[in-house]
């Protein structure tokens, strides 16, 4: 999870994407693993590509408990998308 964290905050957002899913594919049940889904989000987010951002930002809507910061922001990034 940290490799793929270092390669977003790097812009290698593709190698970033690799990462993260492994951490899904391996550990679903990781403390990490709603903190991937949303940063998939973001990495799509970086590229331009708004509908596949979107498509995991709604998906950390599902993994991240009410009330944390980046389901906030996971929600705010969805309805700026919608008003495009």
């Amino acid at each position: 999870y940290q490799l793929g964290v270092y390669c977003l905050t790097m812009t290698d957002t593709v190698e970033a994407r690799v990462l993260l899913q492994r951490v899904l594919d391996t550990f679903p049940e990781s403390p990490e693993a709603p903190l991937a889904v949303y940063r998939m989000g973001l990495s799509y987010d970086d590229e331009g590509k708004r509908s596949l951002a979107a498509q995991w930002y709604k998906k950390s809507l599902v993994v991240l408990p009410e009330g944390h910061e980046w389901r906030q922001e996971a929600e705010r990034k969805i309805r700026a998308q919608a008003m495009l």
